[in-house]
């Protein structure tokens, strides 16, 4: 009975849709199950539709008298998962979708016609016949479509598309039928019965009709939708034949929120994520300090959010690389994605599912980190950075993963991705820790091999994580690895930690053959410590030496001081540097820092690490250029080489700044420290002293060897002596000295590993006593700590001490002569050198003459060896620990203890000093000259560094071909670099070429360098006196060095002396510098010789063309940053362009130099663009604007102050008083912030001794600024102004004309008497230095200031008059000499002071004079004219004058136009009022 009921129930619901019948759950259930099975078959048995159908199964177990059926059903199902269980598509259930977008899934159209399709389409794909070779796509027979049940527009879409498909003639009545064959087509669609196909034939005179017929066969769930078509052929004597039929199916995507539902995951992740850097960045340690019940945990809850917040745009641009990459390599790979049905443990199967695994998540999460890196953020390498980027990147990379799944219908649920970022989290942290340590570890090999294996089981969680995306997405899967990523994080930890302290125990192993020269201290040498430690640890002490002859102990000294402080208190922070005796060349600059604060800022040299990584990266990417079928334009990043010894101080004291506690820095060996060093630890330590955060916390202490000759050192005694004093150092002995007597006594005391036996340690003891007696009569020491204890070990060595029973024992009588010289202790390698021949040891020592490092082609080219026999030696030394290969360099080895190097010196005693020894370096090199021949003609294109090691090579050698002649052209082409970067840097780089120049014997050079230095300065008549006294004989030398410098004088100083324009360049002498610039210059020569021609104060508009015409044909030899120079000048004789046009070639240059120009590029052209908007195109508002978008590419990566910031800002936009009363009124709270960067900036930056431009000039801005805002009382303002001239009287060397500028700056800001006095002052040194050096124009400055005091402040308005008119006069003189100057302001002060004594149509007359020197074409004159014409119009009224009150009325229309408003002053504003009331 059941199996009765359920064919009744089957074949109900086969009726159904044609009668009209309701149908039951359980008989679509039935139908709905069969029809997932189908579909199953058609699609390789996706577990997908299995496990739909097993849904079913399940709800029609529930009903009674369906078990059995549903059982079966079950069992089938079953039955094919076990069939199936091992295909790729059972273990991988979305593998359909790495393939494309199924052929089954509708995404646009009804789903229903979807399936409509695919039946129709295998339907024609069918025989017409059993065994026919002729398809159903084929036929040519009369044809019609018979409707059936469905919907009449599904009938009329099959049968357009069967018309379209085939070549059947189909009869089709749409309408109402207008006539008898009309009638019998349409009884056929409705009815295709034997009788009217009959009618039709006859009616159609054809003997055969095809039968189409189209059905629905079932609907689930509005989802998936299947439709049958069939085909019989009717024939007139046969009837029907068979019927062919076909299925197809459509699952309908067009209702399912796909992107929705992602997008709302992916909201909800991406707040996790943020969420988990925000405690990632939380600074634990801080926080513990402040928490105190619900006020701390409020404290860590806000601290939390806040730093999420923060993190939002990281994380965001963290998550955009990897996800792009995955969604982009699931497109590219789609075409190698194994076949459904193919066995899971296959070859093919295998390596998809690993090679997924790795291109969709470790392929991304790699590429993020070096493009990132390129960017250079600020903190990204850190490993916070690190674990930030690697979380966000894995998770980013499985976002493809759960788009897959949505589209698949089989969504992985909120729960599901919860788990994915936590489990991402830990494997992200594994990844960051472990990649973190092996960057960090560069000589901890324990380290390296700990952070190595949690690297590999980072990346096995992170792969097996996406094989558990790949296949099931199992909850639990992920939940298992989170918990496991988690306990291998915290496992990692300790055992990192227990390599670190295994690697560091490793480290503190000395290289030397005896083990006595480490372990304990022996406290008898500094009797004092325990004083000496109290004194650092002082909050007074700041900075301390130690002095001592080599060998007494000063390293082991604060190496034990540093021992105890850090035992005392944990907090200390502890840095040490050591200066290298040898300094060869291309030695490694400042690397006593490097040393000092390598691990701290994880650098190794004074770079960047963005810089490191982009070199592996640029490898990397290198070799996919290579095999790529187009270039890939993938350039390395600009090291920022030219980075100040400022900025790298105060950059390091940024770091300083957030150690908690004290700070030590150690400098060993200051008496081999370089100028350079020197100067950046002079710079630093003031700045130390001016920082209130780091000051009486981080202390210095220097050690110096003493009694020695101090000739080869590079600071002796009296240099050392003076930079104690410039860092106010005291000498941490005060008064004591180290005690080397009865040393062996109490090394052997304090040895648990050494022991004498008491007869040889009594007899020991008292002969190095003796010897240190006898010490005490020379002038140098050589019974020392060190020499006692190598001693010991040459006697162990040399079986003088043997092993005995109670210790080390003599084996034989000692005395005095017994003990060995100072050199024989480097016995130890002088046994090694013995084992070779004398002419591999000569290799050796013209080696160690060399440098610390050397070239081994070269040493064999020198020495007639072959290659190959020399590094054969060379490798013997390696392995004997005196050498070591530099991998990455070729045939480039050194020294890996200076020891060795003193040792081989030992060895020929006289090796330094003789004729052999001289002639091995000159050998040397030559050869390398030789190697770098290009260097000289091609010094454009050289680095600064690599001209300065060219340069001092050839210095060395006396003999070298065109020496003289080159030396000279190298020496011209850095003067004029050093003078192009003065502006930044300062003179003291010319200061030290001058000295060289000097040194190498250059008298004529030395002089024309001398009086660059000069010119570059502020005194125009020592400058004419150093270019007058310059003689020409060394012209053919220098061919661009002297023009370059009386063109300079030209520009800076020539107008500013008496008769200047006479002791210019004539317009003849102008053109044959240009000629030969043109002709023969290059790199900083024809830059800086180019740039003053163009900016001659005589250069004509014809001349300046002539020249870019001139260059153009011939261009010059120049480096990158040099040619964005070449562009600017085009730009600056540029004629044939409109002023916007030309201002917009200036916007696309902007973007050049931001996009690869160094930051000094960026200054000059922003400068420039700047001046160009206001002074040029008069656009405040553009200027304004165009410097708040741009501002950054001025600062640093991380948007720390730099100074070509400080200038542009300062020294352009603030000086423009327009532009300032804009800033003032619009950005007040953000201009304060910035001068109180400034300020902090500037003080740390500068030498407080030293008067600083920058300084002065932030002052004088600031003021002004305050001035605007008005917050202060004017006794306040005065006070600023009297402390901007105290400033300047503090300094004994600064030129007069800034103690000029300081009275004015004072004075606008004074009490009107005041402020009168400090005029006075200004006009008096004016008239003072008039004479010589001519000041007509800042004459014409202070009288306008003076008349405007006298008649606003002052009413005296006889003396305003005065003033005025004595302003006039010296414009004019102004203009007589030269000077471009518009001397329509002083008509306009004439007038108003006329205004006040009554004199209203001579006021008229004076500022209509005004008005005839402007005309509006920018807002500042619109502004000048509005002002002077609302002034006349007031005299015209007063005086009577008809035209009066048309001229007020006009000037104060375009005053309160919206155009000019913003200019007018707060004076002006009230002056408006009170002229409205005169035209009422």
């Amino acid at each position: 009975m059941p199996r009765l009921r359920i064919v009744f129930l089957l074949f109900l619901g086969l009726l159904s849709p044609r009668i009209g019948l309701c149908q039951s759950d359980e008989v679509r259930w039935v139908r709905h199950i069969e029809s997932l099975l189908d579909v199953a078959v058609h699609t390789e048995n996706d577990p997908k539709f299995l496990d739909w159908a097993e849904v079913y199964c399940d709800s029609l177990k529930q009903i009674e008298g369906f078990e059995t059926l549903a059982a079966e059903q079950q069992a089938r199902i079953n039955q094919t998962r076990d069939i199936c269980g091992d295909n790729l598509n059972h273990r991988a259930p979305t593998l359909e979708l790495f393939r494309g977008k199924p052929h089954y899934m509708g995404f646009a159209d009804d789903a229903v016609e979807y399936a409509l399709e695919s039946a129709m389409l295998n339907l024609l794909r069918r025989p017409i016949e059993f065994q026919s070779t002729t398809s159903v796509r084929d036929g040519a027979l009369h044809a019609v479509v018979a409707q059936g049940a469905v919907e009449l527009d599904l009938w009329e879409i099959a049968l357009d598309a069967l018309d379209v498909e085939t070549n059947y003639s189909f009869q089709r009545m749409m309408g109402i039928p207008k006539s008898a064959e009309d009638s019998l087509i349409w009884h056929v669609q409705k009815v295709p019965s034997e009788a009217n196909l009959r009618a039709l034939a006859e009616g159609l005179k054809v003997k055969r009709i095809a039968v189409f017929e189209v059905e629905v066969s079932d609907v689930i769930e509005e989802r998936l939708w299947l439709v049958g078509m069939r085909l019989r052929v009717w024939d007139v004597s046969n009837g029907f034949g068979d019927t062919i039929s076909a299925t197809g199916f459509c699952e309908d995507k067009t209702a399912s929120p796909i992107m929705l539902n992602l997008l709302d995951v992916l909201v909800w992740s991406f707040l996790l994520l943020i969420l988990i850097s925000g405690l990632e960045h939380i600074h634990w340690s801080e926080v513990k300090r402040g928490v105190s019940g619900l006020k701390g945990l409020l404290l860590i809850l806000s601290s939390w959010i806040r730093l999420a917040i923060e993190r939002i745009p990281k994380i965001a641009l963290f998550l955009v690389l990897p996800t792009v990459v995955s969604f982009l390599f699931l497109q590219a790979v789609g075409a190698f994605v194994p076949v459904p049905t193919t066995h899971y443990q296959e070859l093919d199967s295998k390596l998809w599912v690993i090679g997924t695994a790795m291109g969709m998540s470790l392929l991304p999460t790699v590429l993020n980190f070096f493009v990132l890196n390129r960017i250079r953020l600020d903190g990204f390498h850190s490993m916070r950075s690190y674990r930030d980027l690697a979380n966000v990147s894995l998770f980013g990379s499985f976002i493809p993963f759960m788009y897959i799944h949505e589209v698949n219908g089989t969504p992985l649920g909120f729960e599901f991705v919860l788990m994915l970022v936590v489990a991402t989290w830990m494997a992200a942290d594994l990844l960051a820790f472990n990649f973190n340590e092996i960057i960090a570890a560069k000589k901890s090999p324990r380290v390296r091999l700990v952070a190595v294996g949690g690297l590999v089981l980072g990346i096995v969680v992170v792969m097996v994580l996406t094989f558990d995306m790949i296949g099931e997405s199992s909850l639990q899967a992920s939940l298992q690895l989170s918990l496991l990523g988690g306990l291998a994080n915290i496992a990692y930890r300790p055992l990192m930690r227990r390599a670190h302290s295994s690697d560091l125990l490793a480290s503190r192993a000395t290289s030397d053959s005896s083990s006595l020269e480490t372990g304990e201290f022996v406290g008898s040498v500094v009797p004092n410590i325990d004083e000496m430690l109290g004194r650092i640890q002082s909050d007074a002490f700041k900075t301390g030496f130690i002095r001592g002859p080599k060998g007494i102990g000063k390293t082991r000294l604060v190496q034990e001081i540093q021992l105890r402080l850090k035992e005392s208190d944990a907090s200390w922070s502890l840095f040490f540097g050591d200066c290298d005796e040898i300094q060869e060349e291309g030695h490694l600059a400042f690397e006593p820092f490097v040393e000092a604060f390598g691990d701290f800022l994880s650098i190794t040299e004074v770079g960047d690490r963005t810089a490191q990584f982009d070199s592996i990266g640029q490898s990397v990417f290198s070799a996919v250029a290579e095999a790529a079928p187009i270039p890939l334009g993938f350039e390395g990043v600009e090291e920022n080489v030219t980075q100040s010894l400022e900025d790298f101080a105060l950059y390091l004291i940024d770091r300083l700044e957030k150690i908690q506690g004290k700070s030590l820095l150690i400098l060993d060996d200051a008496q081999w420290m370089d100028v350079d060093t020197r100067q950046l630890l002079e710079k630093f330590m003031g700045m130390v002293s001016r920082n209130a955060n780091l000051r009486g916390r981080l202390k210095l202490i220097l050690t110096c060897r003493e009694a020695e000759n101090q000739t080869v050192n590079r600071l002796n005694a009296f240099d050392f002596i003076s930079l104690a004093s410039t860092l106010d150092a005291i000498d941490l002995f005060d008064g004591t000295k180290f005690e080397t007597e009865n040393f062996l006594m109490g090394l052997s005391q304090s040895r648990a590993d050494f022991t004498l036996s008491d007869n040889s340690l009594n007899t020991l003891n008292d002969l190095f006593n003796q010897r240190l007696s006898a010490d005490s009569k020379d002038e140098e020491q050589v019974v020392t700590p060190l020499y006692i204890i190598r001693t010991i070990s040459q006697f162990q060595s040399n079986q003088t001490l043997v092993s005995g029973s109670d210790g080390w024992v003599l084996s034989r009588t000692l005395n005095l002569d017994d003990l060995p010289n100072s050199e024989a202790i480097d016995a130890f390698y002088h046994k090694i050198f013995d084992t070779y021949p004398a002419k591999w040891v000569r290799v050796l020592e013209s080696a160690s003459i060399v440098g610390r490092s050397f070239d081994a082609t070269v040493l064999a080219a020198v020495w007639g060896h072959e290659l190959l026999d020399v590094l054969d030696y060379l490798e013997q030394l390696e392995s004997q620990e005196i050498l070591e290969d530099v991998r990455n360099e070729d045939n480039i080895y050194k020294f890996k203890d200076k020891r060795a190097i003193a040792a081989v010196r030992s060895y020929f005693p006289n090796s330094s000093g003789d004729r052999n020894a001289r002639q091995i370096v000159v050998e040397y090199n030559k050869r390398l000259l030789s190697a770098s021949a290009s260097c000289v003609p091609e010094r454009a294109l050289q680095s600064d560094q690599a001209l300065w090691s060219y340069l001092e090579r050839l210095g060395q050698v006396q003999g070298a071909k065109g020496r003289r002649s080159s030396m000279h052209l190298l020496i011209e082409e850095l003067a004029i670099r050093f003078a192009l970067d003065a502006e930044d840097h300062g003179a003291a780089p010319l200061i030290k070429l001058e000295s060289k120049a000097s040194e190498w014997g250059f008298t004529s050079l030395t002089r024309l360098l001398q009086a660059l230095i000069v010119v570059l300065g502020e005194d125009s008549l020592r400058a004419s006196q150093f270019v007058a006294a310059q003689k020409s004989a060394e012209d053919a030398l220098t061919p661009h060095l002297r023009p370059y410098i009386r063109l300079l004088f030209d520009r800076n100083h020539a107008l500013n002396l008496l008769n200047g324009e006479t002791l210019m360049l004539e317009d003849r002498e102008r053109e044959e510098i240009a000629t030969q610039i043109i002709q023969a210059g290059q790199g900083a020569a024809w830059v800086g010789v180019v740039a003053l021609l163009l900016a001659h104060p005589k250069a004509t508009v014809e001349f300046k063309k002539s020249l870019t015409d001139e260059w153009k044909e011939c261009p010059p030899l120049l480096n990158g940053q040099m040619s964005f120079a070449k562009k600017r000048f085009e730009l600056i004789a540029e004629t044939g362009l409109s002023s916007s046009e030309k201002t917009e070639e200036w916007f696309l240059h902007w973007s050049e130099v931001v996009s690869s120009g160094s930051m000094r590029q960026r200054k000059v052209v922003a400068k420039a663009i700047l001046r160009r908007l206001l002074n040029v195109e008069e656009n405040i508002k553009s200027a304004v604007q165009w410097f708040f978008d741009n501002q950054h590419h001025l600062r640093s990566n991380s948007g720390a102050l730099r100074l070509g910031w400080i200038q542009t800002l300062n020294g352009v936009l603030l000086n423009d008083v327009y532009a300032r009363r804009m800033l003032c009124q619009e950005n007040k709270s953000l201009l304060q912030e910035w001068f109180r960067d400034m300020d902090r900036y500037l003080e740390l930056r500068f030498d407080p001794d030293l008067y600083s431009q920058a300084i002065f000039d932030m002052r004088a801005r600031r003021l002004s600024c305050e001035m605007e805002w008005n917050d202060f009382k004017r006794e306040d303002l005065q006070k600023q102004g009297e402390a901007m001239v105290h400033y300047v009287k503090g300094f004994q060397d600064v030129h007069t004309i800034h103690l000029a500028t300081a009275f004015k700056v004072a004075a606008a800001a004074s009490l009107p008497k005041t402020a009168f006095e400090f005029l006075k002052a200004e006009y008096e040194i004016y008239i003072s230095i008039n004479n010589e050096m001519p000041q007509a124009e800042s004459l014409d400055g202070v009288c306008v200031r003076l008349s405007t005091l006298c008649r606003n402040e002052l009413n005296d308005y006889e003396s305003a008059l005065r003033w005025a008119r004595e302003s006039l006069s010296w414009a004019e003189k102004a203009l007589e000499q030269g000077r471009d100057l518009d001397i329509g302001p002083n008509h306009y002060f004439v007038g108003t002071a006329l205004v006040e004594l009554d004199l209203h149509q001579e006021a008229a007359e004076a500022f209509q004079q005004a008005l005839d020197q402007w005309s509006s074409d920018s807002d500042g004159m619109k502004y000048k004219i509005a002002i002077t014409n609302m002034h006349r119009g007031a005299s015209q009224i007063k005086a009577g004058m008809p035209e009066g009150k048309q001229t007020l009325q006009e000037a104060i229309d375009a005053l309160e136009s919206q155009e000019l408003k913003p200019l007018v002053s707060n004076t002006n504003a009230s002056r408006i009022e009170e002229m409205k009331q005169l035209l009422d």
